[in-house]
């Protein structure tokens, strides 16, 4: 009996120790998974930052929580199809007021229609009520949606629009569109969303939100989320990464992003509890795609 307690002893703590070493797994998969998923998801939309917003330099905004890991970014998605177009130059309705003239861009099917062709060939039509739409300068951007669309008798397209909430507050920078100074010149873009990232410290989860919908988790476990920025100095020489943006959008040539994140269902200090730090660097694709080479026409109104 003695000999059958020792082994059944022995056996327990053998069962005990496998028993906590497939829990630490167990949570160091899901720790790694939850970091993967997110990292796919952030590196895919930086990448397509400002897509169908040519000419733009501010498809992505951050806010700097000054070492807490607590960063905040924002990026811009426009639709990469459907035409772009350019505000009159000087007209009676520029300038960013609610209610714009556009030359009518090329891709439209014919005179006098809203209609163009997508890339499968489709037939789409702009400036639909409720669609929300990026007036944008170089440095410089607001979201608004359509209120209508009708043509002038100069054939322009005269384009009613409100403010949309969706718009980045104050403390993504300096990127409000001023009417006074950004108008003439402007171009006017569909956009395809607008997305958030932030990290909830309580929750201790990654969020993710598009447009002006609810914030959703994206990974949890996550205790740390830190955005960089690689630009371009007046060397012409790439930086190390900044915490900060830059003031000169145009600048960033990269993203580099520290997630920091914990197993998460153990508790500190359990021998079950592990963490990790993920480190990525993504180059978005369109910052640099400068005004001169979009396919915009610009004919004198009839």
């Amino acid at each position: 009996m003695a000999i059958t307690l020792v082994l059944m002893g022995v056996v327990f703590a053998v069962m005990r120790q496998n028993q906590g070493i497939f829990s630490t797994q167990s949570g160091v998969t899901a720790m790694n998974e939850n970091v993967r998923a997110a990292v796919d998801l952030i590196s895919r939309e930086i990448q397509a930052a400002g897509t169908g917003l040519r000419g733009m330099t501010a498809p992505i905004l951050g806010v700097d929580a000054e070492g807490d890991y607590g960063d905040r970014i924002a990026i811009l998605l426009g639709d990469p199809v459907a035409p772009v177009a350019r505000v009159r130059p000087n007209s009676q309705w520029a300038n960013g007021r609610t209610r714009i003239a556009l030359i009518p861009p090329a891709g439209l099917d014919g005179k006098k229609t809203l209609d163009y062709k997508d890339d499968r060939g489709k037939t789409q039509q702009l400036y639909t009520q409720g669609d929300r739409y990026v007036l944008y300068n170089e440095g410089h951007f607001v979201i608004v949606r359509v209120a209508s669309a009708s043509w002038s008798s100069s054939g322009d397209i005269l384009v009613d629009v409100f403010q949309d909430k969706s718009n980045p507050k104050p403390k993504f920078g300096d990127y409000t569109y001023d009417p006074a100074a950004d108008g003439n010149g402007a171009l006017f873009a569909r956009l395809d969303s607008i997305v958030y990232y932030r990290y909830n410290k309580d929750a201790e989860t990654l969020e993710r939100r598009e447009n002006h919908e609810d914030w959703a988790d994206v990974a949890r476990g996550i205790i740390g989320f830190k955005v960089r920025y690689r630009v371009l100095g007046e060397d012409r020489k790439l930086s190390e990464p900044l915490d900060e943006p830059p003031a000169t959008l145009d600048d960033i040539r990269s993203v580099v992003i520290t997630l920091r994140a914990r197993t998460p269902d153990a508790a500190p200090g359990t021998s079950s509890y592990r963490e990790t730090a993920e480190t990525f660097e993504v180059t978005p694709r369109n910052m640099r795609i400068s005004r001169a080479n979009d396919d915009i026409v610009a004919p004198p109104p009839s």
